[in-house]
């Protein structure tokens, strides 16, 4: 068992979540930082003989015996992915099923992403799939697969076509969001064979059987409509700062 590091005077675990075979993740609250009031939150990742991923970019440091790899060929293949598909390099059909080539670390030790004084939601996923969009993702167990999704958007008059690029987190284990407004604000919305409309980017997730499409004519007046049988995640506080 690694044994964790721990400063009750620097900061306090105000969250945690078991995940699979051996990580645990945390939310760590530093106690005197703080701006405009919202304390500085970290995500740490403990691993006694686990194995997790997170999204490209967000690692601080980490301490222990941890190995981190990438499968064969990918080398900075998140950020090619992710260029391909804003692009529309990609077939459609190929970037659905085209994994996101993220780093995965494994062993004992302890994983520190970076802090913000933003908002953060550790979630369960049992045999499940929800999207969300792509600044949402932070980390998970390797257990639950994380792909590219596409949504295509509304093509300004004299510019080529643009994409909305979602992740898709599916199967069993544990993820740390990273959430545009606090939890006790988000509204959980059920949707059941009926249709949501959203005049902005207040949806952050969806999972179930819910599609999404994009009308409209400029960035600052796109709608985004929702329909099937799932759930959705709004932010409607968002912009209210």
């Amino acid at each position: 068992m690694y044994s964790v590091y721990s400063n009750d005077r620097l900061f306090a675990v105000v969250d945690l979540m078991e995940g699979i075979e051996g990580s645990r993740f945390e939310i760590l609250e530093y106690k005197e930082v703080k701006k405009s009031g919202a304390p500085l939150r970290q995500i740490r990742i403990v691993l006694n003989e686990g194995e997790v991923r997170s999204a490209e970019g967000v690692l601080q440091f980490f301490k222990g015996n941890i190995g981190v790899k990438t499968k064969p060929g990918e080398g900075g293949a998140a950020s090619e992915i992710l260029r391909k598909a804003m692009t529309g390099i990609l077939a459609k059909e190929s970037l659905v099923k085209q994994p996101l080539m993220l780093p995965v670390y494994s062993g004992e030790g302890e994983i520190y992403l970076k802090p913000s004084f933003g908002h953060y939601q550790l979630l369960w996923m049992e045999r499940e799939e929800i999207i969300v969009d792509e600044n949402v993702f932070l980390a998970c167990d390797a257990t639950v697969s994380v792909s590219p999704v596409r949504i295509k958007l509304p093509a300004s008059e004299g510019k080529e076509d643009k994409a909305l690029l979602q992740v898709k987190l599916s199967g069993t284990g544990a993820c740390v969001l990273q959430l545009p407004v606090s939890p006790q604000e988000v509204m959980c919305l059920p949707v059941a064979e009926e249709k949501l409309q959203l005049e902005g980017s207040y949806a952050f997730l969806r999972k179930g059987a819910v599609q999404l499409s994009v009308t409209g004519k400029g960035k600052d007046s796109l709608s985004y409509h929702f329909s099937g049988t799932g759930e959705v995640w709004v932010a409607p506080t968002k912009d209210v700062r």
